[in-house]
């Protein structure tokens, strides 16, 4: 390797009063081909810092105005330079002052005159130090697993694995006793583990920054660190196994001969596929989105998952999104101080509050508008809200399911969705089906229903084969909740009726309304709008929101043009 290859890619700082050793040694330094910032005082030294990278620093201690150990301590002091190595080159050669020199946070001291080789050498040293720490650095940031390394139990540095697996910064466990990391039970069995042998890893229990307890597995290896005796704990994440249990429940529920799953009813493949989405999501704490038609039971799934999740014994709180007032957004979700606005006349808890440490269930969130869309993504991302009123923010503990029964990536692609809100939610879903591609289930659901609504003396109930073969027959638009509907009619009334369903159009399609010739073609298209938004509607029960999407125009448009036609 050539003498300019050795030092490409360093950079070096040298710092003299002396113009002479200066140019001495920026000569001898570009000849193995180190960069050099040469610097006749410690203000200028200081001045080169603030503006480039250093690799290593040569530093005079006798210099005007501000002699070598002080640039030593400033540098020191500050986070962006406190990790350069310093080797002092000083005509100085009492003990007392390389003492001082290393005191002030030097790692090698070179007295003048010197010679060439010996200064290169001692650079090389250091500058090998500097790679292995790159080194360790890199490997570090990029493996999977969790490092930490420790002098006598204190932490002198960790990896950004380990900072995302415990929940902590960097900053906040530099310096803390590494043990106050273990479930207390813990502790003497890894400082015997870590005393009498380190070969084999070890399982223990830790403990999370937001004082949850995570199953990790331990490596332990000694290591020189800095001059000091340290220990490195490589520790894995082995929470995965929960996910595991979990699905070898899904496993059992897949081959269970069962039709019942919490609150949901069938036994046809479709529904199993749900039940087991329901089972994975319930071993993650992920967002998760949950699409179906009116009826299909997106609620009860919601508390499905809770009641299976680590949250069960929390707090579940539904929120209808298609009910919330704009101009009342923030209170509902934030919650409101005393004297926030006009009527504010105590403290209201946010649904966000409410929900602490639990499930805050979004229903219909297809509806909010993108201007409450952007305040709650804030909140999803940072897991911080103000109250209104309030000066100061609260953590946002809660995990977040949401359902609706719109076509999100339609609305996406018509912009009625940000797209960063949409991304945000759609982490794991829920795909439930609509009643009419699961009849085989009907009977299971019928039975379920007399089960949790028993006559008068428990009396049997038995369906006349005619009915159930209308039931099988019919597309259920309303989906279960309808079902539910008619068996509830047929109790009070031994009737059922089927009428319900979505008007047929004639055949042919629907008859175009009578217009009138020579008319302005503005208002040829309103006649025919003010014949077929309302047949739209009606065929939809007067869900403003899924007659919007069929007729493609923003529900904004279709409000204004229904307060235009008045009562139809």
């Amino acid at each position: 390797m050539t003498k300019a290859a050795r030092g490409k890619g360093y950079n070096i700082l040298v710092v003299d009063d002396n113009p002479m050793n200066i140019r001495l040694l920026v000569s001898m330094l570009e000849e193995e081909g180190y960069k050099i910032w040469p610097a006749p005082n410690g203000v200028r030294a200081l001045a080169v810092l603030e503006k480039h990278a250093v690799d290593l620093i040569l530093l005079d201690i006798r210099m005007p105005e501000m002699n070598g150990y002080e640039v030593c301590k400033r540098i020191k002091s500050t986070k962006k330079t406190k990790d350069i190595p310093i080797i002092f080159v000083s005509a100085l050669g009492e003990t007392f002052d390389k003492l001082e020199a290393f005191s002030v946070g030097g790692v090698d001291y070179v007295i003048k005159p010197f010679e060439e080789k010996e200064v290169l050498a001692r650079i090389q040293t250091q500058l090998n130090l500097v790679e292995q720490q790159r080194r360790w650095r890199t490997l570090a940031e990029i493996t999977f697993e969790g490092i930490l390394v420790h002098c006598n139990g204190e932490i002198v540095d960790v990896n950004p694995a380990l900072e995302a697996m415990l929940g902590y910064k960097r900053k906040d466990l530099i310096g803390t006793n590494a043990f106050d990391l273990l479930v207390p039970e813990f502790i003497e069995p890894v400082r015997n583990h870590m005393e009498n042998g380190c070969g084999h890893p070890i399982e223990l229990s830790g403990i999370k920054k937001d004082g949850s307890i995570i199953l990790v597995n331990i490596k332990v290896r000694h290591i020189l660190w800095q001059g000091f005796d340290a220990k490195v704990l490589v520790i894995r994440d082995m929470s995965w196994r929960t996910y595991f249990k979990q699905e070898h429940r899904t496993i059992e529920a897949v081959l269970e001969d069962s039709t019942q799953f919490g609150e949901l009813v069938g036994k046809t493949d479709i529904m199993k596929k749900v039940f087991e989405s329901i089972l994975r999501a319930a071993a993650s704490d992920s967002p998760v989105l949950i699409n179906g038609e009116t009826g299909t039971g997106k609620e009860l799934t919601a508390r499905t998952l809770f009641n299976l999740s680590e949250t069960y014994n929390k707090t579940f709180v539904p929120v209808n999104c298609a009910s919330i007032p704009e101009q009342l957004f923030e209170s509902l979700f934030f919650g409101h101080k005393k004297g926030a606005f006009t009527g504010a006349d105590k403290n209201h808890i946010g649904f966000f509050e409410q929900a602490k440490g639990g499930v805050l269930f979004l229903d219909e969130v297809g509806e909010l508008s993108m201007e409450m869309q952007a305040k709650l993504l804030r909140v999803l991302n940072d897991f911080i809200y103000t109250p209104v009123g309030s000066q100061s923010s609260q953590k946002a503990d809660v995990r977040l399911l949401a359902a609706t029964n719109r076509d999100l990536s339609s609305l996406l692609d018509r912009k009625r969705i940000r797209s960063d809100f949409f991304h945000r939610l759609y982490v794991l879903n829920i795909d439930l089906p609509p009643l009419r591609w699961r009849k085989e289930d009907i009977p299971d659901l019928v039975t379920h229903f007399f089960n949790k609504n028993p006559l008068p003396g428990n009396k049997p109930v038995s369906l006349p084969v005619k009915v159930m073969d209308r039931f099988n027959h019919y597309d259920w638009p309303g989906n279960v909740r309808e079902l539910f509907n008619e068996l509830q009619r047929f109790v009070a009334t031994g009737e059922v009726n089927l009428s319900g369903h979505l008007p047929q159009l004639p055949a042919g399609g629907l008859p175009i309304p009578t217009i009138e010739g020579n008319m302005p073609l503005t208002e040829a298209i309103e006649q025919f709008e003010l014949f077929y938004i309302p047949h739209i509607l009606k065929a939809n029960k007067g869900h403003k929101g899924k007659t919007a999407d069929i007729l493609n125009i923003d529900p904004k448009t279709l409000y204004r043009k229904l307060k235009k036609f008045g009562p139809t």
